[in-house]
């Protein structure tokens, strides 16, 4: 398991993605046709509600 600090306190907005993969399989440049089959795509998107 990777665990990674996110700096969104301070922040109203943030979005993150990151694309998870068997080592050697795909990177950034592949296809995306092949998601689910040779990776997984995530999006993340934290905001703060003021009230």
């Amino acid at each position: 398991m990777h665990e990674w600090t996110l700096p969104i306190a301070q922040l109203f907005q943030s979005s993150y993605q990151f694309r998870a993969t068997v080592a050697g399989q795909a990177n950034c440049s592949t296809d995306p046709n092949y998601a689910e089959a040779l990776f997984t795509d995530y999006h993340f998107h934290f905001y703060r509600r003021c009230y």
